[in-house]
């Protein structure tokens, strides 16, 4: 799907490691080594649980990885249903000869090798589905099955970060008032970092949220009129954090696992 909306677009491929100010505007991209891989005026930052490490040293960002397995079962001589499955597990009709089975959830595990283990989990989610889908879940040996697994970026209140990128230095000067009053209402235009802009903490949701998060990224950027109502705009802005932070009466530096301001102070 990405190849087929991406096919009229010029693609350069690159290892991005870390992005630098233009001192002539907007921002360089570069790898590992400082080496300049390009440079552009607006910048997307779309990189998963990656996102955090790439703005590390200018935003840090309340991420935390959940790993993901699937499974993935041979359909060759078995009555595999035609549809998709929506359950304890989901089941997703065979492509190429193999049905896809998922998936596991777990936080702070970073290991994205399969295990027999999470094929185990797998199928015993599918078979807690359905009585009938028990006995079809029998069949499958989790010990001979392949699979995949991955990391997903979730966010504390389960709402990805679509917007542009905070300046933590601005939130926390332009809203010192929030410690005193948490109720009053301020506005965060001018609180981010010029031409950055950030879409991740998707979670599970990324095939369902990505389109619609595009587009807002999109409008938002042009200055049109975003396609949700502004209480929806606000609380997928990434500045969130910041401004709840702020209300507690606290400033961020970075974040701990659960997502608290990890060096506050008063």
């Amino acid at each position: 799907m990405c190849r087929a909306l991406a096919a009229d677009l010029p693609l350069v491929p690159a290892a991005v490691a870390r992005l630098a100010a233009d001192p002539n505007g907007g921002w360089l991209l570069q790898d590992e080594r400082g080496t300049p891989v390009g440079r552009a005026d607006q910048v997307v930052v779309a990189a998963g649980l990656a996102s955090a490490s790439l703005l590390l040293s200018r935003c840090p960002l309340p991420l935390r990885a959940a790993r993901g397995q699937i499974s993935l079962l041979p359909a060759t001589g078995r009555n595999l249903p035609r549809v998709v499955l929506c359950g304890r597990a989901y089941l997703i009709p065979p492509t190429g000869g193999r049905a896809t089975l998922g998936a596991t959830y777990d936080r702070d595990d970073l290991d994205t090798q399969p295990r027999a283990v999470d094929h185990r989990r797998n199928l015993a989610a599918l078979a807690a589905t359905d009585p009938q889908l028990g006995a079809l879940a029998a069949e499958f040996d989790p010990n001979a099955l392949a699979g995949r697994a991955a990391l997903r970026a979730t966010t504390p209140d389960h709402l990805p970060l679509v917007g542009p990128v905070p300046d933590p230095a601005t939130l926390g000067a332009r809203f010192a008032a929030l410690r005193r009053n948490a109720r009053r209402r301020l506005d965060l235009c001018g609180a981010s970092l010029p031409g950055l802009w950030l879409a991740t903490g998707f979670g599970s949701r990324g095939l369902s949220y990505a389109p619609l998060a595009a587009e807002l990224l999109a409008d938002r950027m042009a200055g049109e009129v975003p396609p949700l109502p502004a209480e929806l705009v606000a609380a997928l802005d990434p500045a969130r954090f910041w401004v709840r932070a702020l209300q507690r009466g606290k400033e961020v530096t970075s974040w701990t696992g659960d997502s608290s301001p990890a060096r506050a102070v008063r």
